[in-house]
Formats: structure tokens, sequence, C-alpha cells
């Protein structure tokens, strides 16, 4: 099963170098709300979303963390140094089928270029492999997201199929890991020190898709 009843939101949790990820809190509200309001955060992820939608979002995203077994997992990504939340992780789109997930992140303005996105997918992808018993973790993005696709690239994900949206919106790359190539030793070099590209990896709006995505 690929999503055991004793996996929650309290399992995602991992600590980085310069980064804590803990469960998503209520606590979390504004800064959820922040990241998905903000145009320029949400510039390759779609409109940025009213306070009003944005609040609905985040009291969704709680209640699929909170289910067991849960639907989808978000966590807060806090930077050590700064002792704050900087952004935002997830675990959606559990795929019991093909034995996948997809994950996603968002960032805040201030934490962007500092090799974050990078430190954190990966510490992201090893703990989805810990916690679930699935064999592929992959991120989507706008095609126009030079940035994601350096990153993805970096951290030795593969390329898949590209989604073409039936709206005629830019076509979202898709790229993907899985767990017989993910070694241990991409956990503890791929730290980020020398990444900086602007850290946001995207997927769709609502509680069940990654900001990378909840629905990032």
């Amino acid at each position: 099963m690929i999503r055991p009843a004793q996996v929650g939101a309290a399992l995602l949790a991992f600590e980085t170098e310069r980064l804590w990820v803990r469960p998503l809190q209520i606590e979390d509200a504004a800064l959820f709300c922040g990241l998905y309001s903000d145009p320029e955060t949400m510039r390759f992820i779609g409109v940025a979303l009213s306070p009003e939608r944005a609040n609905r979002n985040f009291l969704n995203a709680l209640a699929a963390s909170a289910k067991s077994p849960p639907d989808s997992v978000f966590g807060a990504i806090v930077g050590k140094g700064a002792q704050r939340p900087i952004g935002v992780c997830a675990i959606v789109q559990f795929d019991a089928a093909r034995t996948r997930a997809e994950v996603g992140m968002m960032l805040g303005a201030e934490a962007r270029a500092r090799g974050y996105s990078k430190e954190c997918l990966a510490g992201l992808v090893t703990r989805t492999f810990a916690m679930f018993p699935i064999d592929e973790v992959w991120v989507q993005y706008s095609s126009g997201h030079s940035a994601a696709e350096r990153l993805v690239i970096s951290i030795a994900f593969a390329r898949g199929m590209d989604i073409d949206p039936a709206d005629g919106s830019p076509a979202m790359r898709v790229w993907s890991v899985r767990r017989p190539s993910w070694g241990s030793i991409n956990a503890v070099n791929n730290q980020g020190k020398d990444n900086v590209e602007r850290d946001r990896i995207s997927g769709k709006d609502g509680a069940g898709c990654a900001t990378p995505s909840c629905g990032d």
C-alpha cells in the first residue's frame, strides 16, 4: 500500500546542513498564503490567488495532511540561521498503480538564490523514499522555468514526457528519479552550497498539488 495508515504529517520532518523541515502548522498561515498570493512567486506556477482563496487552500493542506492515511503531506521549511519558516514543501499525487509520488516546494523571496532549493529538494526526495514504499519521485514545472530545470539536472533527475495543458498554457516539464539510482551520496553531497538558482519548483493550484508545488 502506498499510503500506510501509520504515516502522517508528523513524519515529514528532516534536517539538512542549513534547513529544518517540520510539519505544516496553523501558525504557518501567513507564510503559506503570502507565497500563493504573491505574483512574483507564482510567476511560473499560475495566477496569484486571492487572500481568501489562499487561506482555503492552506486549510485544505492541513486537512489533507491530517487524514489517515494522508492525501498529501505538507511541511514548513525553516532556515536554521533565521530560525523562522522560509518556505513550504509537500509530497502529493500518490500513484499506487505506478508506485510513485510528486514532490514540490516554494521559497519566499528572501530565501531564493541561496542554494536552498537544491538542499531542500535532495532532502525531500530522500525523506519521501524513506516514508513510502514507492519506486519513483517526480516533479513538474513550467517549460519556461530554466532555473528549475538546472536544479533537477543537478541532482540526477531524468526527464520524462511533457504535459501539454488543454488550456493552451505552457507545457509542464516532468522529471523524476527512481529509488535504485537515488543513493545516500545524494543526501550528503547535494547541499546546494554553490547553487544560486531562483528557488521555485511548481505544481498546481490546490491542496493536493506540490508547489513544488497545494496542488507548486
